[in-house]
Formats: structure tokens, sequence, C-alpha cells
């Protein structure tokens, strides 16, 4: 199951401790993903505290600071703050950012500011955070979690006709290879003017949902996303790789070649796994019944 990422802002999940108690840091992570309302690359930074044990109460509030390092210079893109009461107080605290939209090659950062008034707790965490040379475009399948049949008939307009771009100038290219390996598209053998650019088409795991907290934690869906990840070079096979290791199972799907010119991105060369091609099929088939 590929991890999904946390998209709220604040979930807590309560469990059974004594009275006095300490706060932990369990984890915390920069995780690169897509933006669920735009569909841009965006990295999310996460932090879970645990109290050991769980206090009567909390008083909690938290504020987010992010940026992004232009000249050295931490330039602030976006801040929040927020309050909460709780009685009895969370076994678990999980905190997540908004998502930031990152570029290629850029560094970004975070600075959390985490209090509990009532139990004197106070925690910190500065993030840093450098965008691979690869990072997802994401069209989201509005109203399909990839547990069915495709069916695209909630995707809106805008996001349906992204799509169908996409299927027809990839009909212009040239079908090199079917049912091949991921890994051996990304190593292929051939002069750097004839593999790069070169785009990637996946859909990531079906369903997107994850548990947080064990079997009496926190489900969230985030939705499915047909992805392009445009590699520039060489250099960004190794980023590439680093997108799609938690994916499950192989990846295959068919290779194309052509002109470069592939409507919304620029690649002479085109991976398109199975389920993303079958999900082009359809939007060019949504988009006629919706258009004659």
């Amino acid at each position: 199951m590929r991890r999904a990422v946390v998209l709220g802002f604040l979930l807590l999940w309560g469990v059974s401790w004594a009275s006095m108690a300490a706060l932990k840091e369990l984890r915390a992570s920069s995780d690169l993903g897509v933006d669920p309302k735009t569909g841009n690359a965006a990295v999310f930074f996460n932090v879970v505290l645990e109290y050991d044990p769980r206090p009567e109460r909390a008083d909690l509030s938290f504020s987010w600071s992010l940026y992004v390092l232009e000249g050295g210079r931490e330039v602030t893109v976006e801040t929040s703050a927020r309050t909460s009461l709780q009685d009895p107080a969370p076994g678990k605290v999980y905190l997540t950012s908004s998502p930031l939209p990152v570029e290629p090659g850029k560094t970004y950062g975070a600075h959390l500011v985490f209090q509990d008034t009532a139990n004197s707790f106070s925690y910190r965490k500065d993030f840093r955070y450098l965008a691979p040379l690869v990072v997802p475009i994401g069209l989201r399948l509005e109203g399909w979690d990839g547990s069915s049949g495709v069916d695209l008939t909630g995707v809106p307009d805008e996001e349906l006709e992204d799509l169908v771009t996409v299927y027809q100038h990839l009909r212009q290219y040239v079908q090199t290879a079917s049912e091949q390996a991921f890994e051996t598209f990304l190593t292929a053998q051939i002069p750097p003017e004839q593999a790069y650019p070169a785009v990637a088409m996946l859909i990531p795991t079906a369903g997107l949902s994850t548990t947080y907290g064990g079997t009496k934690g926190v489900t969230l869906t985030v939705g499915q996303f047909f992805v392009l990840y445009v590699i520039p070079s060489a250099d960004g096979v190794a980023a590439m790789r680093a997108q799609v290791a938690s994916f499950d199972g192989p990846i295959t799907g068919a290779v194309y070649v052509g002109n470069g010119d592939l409507g919304l991105v620029t690649a002479v060369r085109a991976f398109v796994d199975e389920i993303a091609w079958l999900v082009l099929q359809e939007a060019s088939a949504e988009w006629t019944r919706r258009t004659k």
C-alpha cells in the first residue's frame, strides 16, 4: 500500500493511561505528495506526539510557518495557527501542515510550535526539505477510488479534458514496447537525446487509504490520481525510483516515443502503466459522451 498523506491539521486518538504525563515525539517526516485541490506537487510536514501516560485534559495550541529558501533567506509562504481544548486528553497528537507547493531542486521548510498549557508542555520542530529533480503532477480522478472498474463520470470537465489532451497526443507517438518493467524503461541504453526528457504516467495503489493509530485509529482516504512524473535527464532516475519505491508490486506498462509534445508535458519517451492506459481510454470515451 502506498503510504497516504494525512490531509488534516490535527487528528487526535485517545488511549487510557495514568495521570502524570510526559510528551515524546514518535515520528517527524517531510512527505512529497500531490495537493488534493490543485494536483500540484507539494510537501507535507508531519509530526506524531504521544503522551505517556495520558493526562486528564489538554489545552492545545499550535502554529505552522511554511517557507521557501531563496538566496539563503527564508521567504514565508504561509502561516497558520489553531487551538483545541481536549477533555479527556488525547493519547496521541497528529500534526500535519497544509500542502506546500514545490518545484524540482528548490529547498523548503517549516517551523512548528506546539504547546499544551494545561500540562506545561511545549514542543518545537524545524523542518528543511530539498525537493527532488522529479516531482509528481496529479490529475484527480474524482469519484473513483480505484477499487472497481474505471469510472470517470465524477471527474470535472477541466481535468477530464487534460486527460484527453494527453491521450490524443500520445496516440501520435509510436509504441515500442508493451508489458515492459518500469526499471527496464529507466535503465534503457539509448543516447541521452533520445531518452530525455521522459515521462512516466502512473496510477498509485488503488484506494490510498491508511489507518493511523492502530485498529482504533483514524482512517483517511485521499482519492485516486493520474500522476505524471517528468524525468528531465539521467540525473533524475534515482529520484524517480524513490517516488515509486512504496508502490505495490511490480510496475509494468507500454513505452512510446515521439516528437516531445504530449500537450501537458514535454517528453520524447513515455511510460504508461496498464491502469493509466485504461484511464486515458475511458477519459476519451467519457469526453465523447459529454460533448456529442
